[in-house]
């Protein structure tokens, strides 16, 4: 059996990516639209802004 290869850094098991998208696939409905700037469109038709040093 082929050794498996290693996964690049922030894309492993229990990484902060694979978080994010397995966060994404259970509440789909919670995902807010980027409009860039650290303004969000939220599901709920709201708005939001985010400070740029937040790290979502």
């Amino acid at each position: 059996m082929a050794p498996r290869a290693r996964p690049a850094a922030g894309e492993g098991e229990g990484s902060p990516a694979s978080s994010g998208v397995c966060l994404a696939l259970a509440y789909p409905e919670r995902i807010g639209q980027n409009r860039g700037g650290g303004r969000y469109l939220l599901s709920s038709g709201r708005g939001a802004v985010l400070p740029r040093q937040q790290l979502l």
